[in-house]
C-alpha cells in the first residue's frame, strides 16, 4: 500500500488514516495514535492517554511480585497434582501422559 502525505511517499504505512482509539473510542488518525498489533495480526490503536493509562496498568502488576506466595502456590499445586495423578495411575493402572502435561500447566 503506498500513501502520499504533503508531498512525501510512504510505502507500506496507513499515515493519515482515520482511526477510533481501541480503548476509549476517540476519534483520530493514525499519525496521532500509538500503533499496536493484537495477537491476531490485527492494529490496535491507543490515544495518549489510554497509552498513558495501560503503560501505569502494565507497571502496576509488575511491581513488588509477590515471590514467596508463587513459589508456595506452585508447590502446593505440584503436590497436589502429583496425588491426582498418583491415583488415576492406580486405579487405572496406566499412566496418562495428558495428565502430566496438565499437571505442568497448573504448577506453571
Amino acid at each position: 500500500m503506498t500513501n502520499t502525505t504533503q508531498g512525501k511517499i510512504i510505502i507500506g504505512s496507513d499515515v493519515g488514516k482515520k482511526v477510533n482509539c481501541s480503548v476509549c473510542k476517540k476519534e483520530g488518525t493514525t499519525d496521532q495514535f500509538v500503533t499496536l498489533q493484537n495477537h491476531d495480526g490485527s492494529n490496535v490503536y491507543l490515544c495518549a492517554n489510554c497509552k498513558e493509562e495501560t503503560n501505569k496498568a502494565f507497571d502496576n502488576e509488575t511491581k513488588n511480585p509477590n515471590i514467596p506466595f508463587a513459589i508456595g502456590a506452585g508447590i502446593i499445586g505440584a503436590i497436589l497434582g502429583g496425588i491426582v495423578w498418583y491415583l488415576i495411575a492406580l486405579s487405572t493402572g496406566m499412566e496418562i501422559g495428558y495428565i502430566s502435561l496438565g499437571l505442568g500447566y497448573l504448577v506453571g
